[in-house]
């Protein structure tokens, strides 16, 4: 069924954390996207602001990222 006209179609957007910047090149590469620029900025006591530099509203986004 196809979309009504109008509805936007949804896109794959990619971000990398700070973690493995190489490996979400990698995984941009071989999905045939771009990773999604983003600007991050460290607080003084540690936290970390992130803003997307694209409209992330109605995409399905994906992080490569590590955590603990």
């Amino acid at each position: 069924m196809a979309p009504k006209s109008g509805t936007p179609q949804k896109n794959l957007m990619l971000f990398s954390g700070r973690a493995h910047p190489e490996l979400a090149e990698q995984v941009a590469k071989h999905l045939d996207v771009t990773i999604t620029p983003q600007s991050a900025y460290d607080f003084a006591n540690g936290e970390i602001f992130v803003r997307f530099e694209e409209s992330v509203r109605g995409v399905d986004a994906f992080v490569i990222q590590s955590h603990c």
